[in-house]
């Protein structure tokens, strides 16, 4: 996304995200409900991790409403300089704080979604092995986010001139900040992505059921991605303060959104099964009239046959037809029996 985000297109991409978000959750806890299995530690997390979505969401949306909406923190500061009536300085002040709470919430919902998909990842692979490697990703993802925790923390000193610009104090280099955060983020990813990864191919089942379940797991790599371009529109060759605020929380949300979505996709098994029975309804609906075509058309081309060579006097047996009256009903038999196998 382009450098001139407009508040318009971030309040639609935090719309759009929100309802990803949310739908994907109460999907998780609807298919939990039918399979009736109770409700276990990660789906507590991944509770935790839409209510810390909405909230960071929720503040974004005030400070769009409420604040000045300039694209970086330089442009802030020049246009406090320029005219700096009591008007101007609160909402460029409004428009920086919500920016400070949706940033400060955002790594405990990552978090709380990633916490969410090793644990299930603890219940579906419970071997001696997979169970360490699942500690492992839970301890450095817990690290990744009290470190996140204090340097937000000590962005600024005070931590009010991140939103009172003109207040004097002195603030960390933001661009390094996020750089290496997010470095350490999508590596901690990649970690988290390997481990269901790892165990399906060493599992004895049948190549398509491999390579449905890994697929599945592989979604994982849309929040690699949009954590990418986040950094790429976050991070500024310039260093210091000079950093793209609009675009880099447009990907924001994006990349919290789809971290909730992969993080409640595994238990989606229900959804399989509809769309599986979906699939039947639909074609024995569709075969229905094709069976019957067929018969039609298998006792017509034996009926022309048949008054073809009275009309023409053929001495013996009229000619027979191509193909047998069970033709086709045969062919769709075989059709079905395939397709069902």
């Amino acid at each position: 996304m382009a450098e001139g985000v407009t508040a318009q297109a971030r309040l639609a991409v935090a719309i759009v995200g929100l309802v990803i978000a949310l739908s994907s959750t109460a999907l998780r806890f609807w298919f939990k409900l039918s399979l009736k299995k109770g409700f276990q530690a990660d789906d507590g997390w991944a509770l935790l991790g839409i209510l810390a979505y909405i909230a960071g969401t929720t503040a974004d949306i005030w400070g769009l409403f409420n604040g000045d909406t300039s694209k970086q923190i330089i442009d802030i500061v020049a246009e406090l300089l320029k005219n700096p009536t009591p008007a101007k300085v609160k909402t460029l002040e409004n428009y920086l704080k919500a920016l400070f709470i949706g940033y400060y919430i955002a790594p405990f919902g990552l978090t709380s979604a990633r916490l969410s998909l090793i644990l299930l990842y603890r219940q579906i692979f419970a071997t001696p092995k997979y169970r360490v490697a699942c500690t492992i990703a839970i301890m450095i993802s817990a690290l990744w986010w009290v470190s996140a925790v204090v340097v937000n923390s000590i962005l600024c000193i005070p931590i009010s001139k991140l939103w009172k610009r003109l207040e004097p104090g002195h603030c960390l280099n933001f661009n390094l900040y996020f750089l290496v955060i997010g470095i350490l983020e999508t590596t901690i990813d990649l970690y988290i992505l390997a481990i269901p990864i790892n165990a399906i191919s060493t599992l004895h089942m049948q190549f398509k059921m491999k390579l449905i379940a890994s697929t599945i797991f592989l979604l994982g790599t849309f929040t690699i991605v949009t954590n990418i371009l986040r950094m790429k529109y976050i991070y500024s060759p310039s260093g210091g303060i000079d950093v793209s605020l609009s675009a880099s929380t447009v990907w924001t949300h994006a990349h919290c959104a789809t971290a909730v979505l992969c993080a409640n996709l595994p238990v989606y098994k229900p959804l399989g099964t509809m769309l599986s029975n979906l699939y039947g309804v639909m074609s024995s609906f569709i075969d229905s009239p094709l069976r019957f075509i067929g018969k039609y058309t298998s006792k017509k081309t034996i009926s022309a046959s048949k008054n073809l060579g009275d009309n023409l006097q053929i001495i013996g047996d009229p000619p027979k037809p191509s193909h047998g009256p069970g033709f086709y009903t045969d062919e769709l038999n075989s059709n079905i029996i395939t397709d069902s196998s």
